[in-house]
């Protein structure tokens, strides 16, 4: 981890805290981002001495670090949720959804991926999406969905839902009102683009439209890019279907479009 400054670009700090807590990644190396709160900087290391860790970010000193669940980071930028008077920090690593205290690093509380997929992939790279007390989770490779509902002090949790289908690989989901979108995995080359009730977890559509990809949003309509052939939608976010009301195909590049 560094720290530059954005003027000049001369090194501030620097610090190796996935050696000094034992962090351990996967084969696609450290593909997460770290968080940001007003002067703590928050990751995953995923060690064998510390789950997470907190710096300052103007000096890099350890602020603290949280007890190990025994599992490695899986790629995932974790969210900063505030809920009952606590922020708590949730991500997925290799095995598992976890809540952190974001004030001391207390780990409140774990839940198995196995406890919701058929397995772990070990492969999870898409932040949680939170609204409302519950925080949403979603990962391909087979692994399905599954919505959270936190306590009132957010020290616990429940599971309100799981969707099976609903297994985005990478390129994340959007909530826009009531309603999920985004592409789900589907034997990785032939995804769907879903719509899924937040509150239920209801499939609402599953429409084939080239291949999975990765998608954003604005002003109610989605932007959704291919990874397969590199088309590009624009598409009305509406439970009633998906319907692109415009698409051209980016003419670069070879391989997989896996530009978010």
């Amino acid at each position: 981890m560094l720290c530059f400054n954005a003027a000049d670009g001369k090194e501030i700090w620097q610090k190796n805290p996935f050696t000094e807590f034992g962090g351990k990644y996967g084969i696609w190396g450290i593909a997460e981002s770290a968080v940001i709160d007003g002067d703590a900087l928050f990751f995953v290391v995923g060690g064998s001495k510390a789950t997470m860790v907190a710096l300052n970010k103007n000096t890099g000193d350890t602020l603290w670090a949280s007890d190990s669940i025994g599992d490695t980071s899986s790629y995932c930028t974790p969210l900063l949720v505030n809920h009952g008077g606590r922020k708590i920090l949730t991500m997925l690593t290799a095995d598992h959804l976890v809540g952190v205290d974001a004030a001391n690093g207390k780990i409140l509380w774990t839940v198995a991926v196995t406890d919701f997929a058929k397995r772990s992939s070990q492969i999870n790279p898409n932040t949680p999406v939170s609204r409302d007390g519950m925080i949403f989770y979603t990962s391909g490779y087979d692994q399905g969905a599954i919505m959270l509902k936190l306590n009132a002090d957010g020290s616990a949790v429940e599971t309100l839902w799981t969707n099976p289908e609903f297994d985005n690989h990478h390129g994340s989901v959007v909530l826009l009102g009531d309603y999920l979108y985004g592409p789900n995995w589907k034997d990785n080359g032939n995804g769907d683009w879903l719509c899924v009730e937040w509150k239920t977890g209801k499939t609402v559509y599953a429409t084939h439209w080239g291949s999975k990809g990765s998608l954003t949003c604005a002003e109610g309509m989605l932007y959704c890019y291919e990874e397969k052939s590199g088309n590009v939608a624009l598409v009305k976010a509406d439970p009633a279907g998906f319907t692109p009301i415009s698409t051209f195909k980016v003419p670069a590049g070879e391989g997989p479009h896996w530009g978010h």
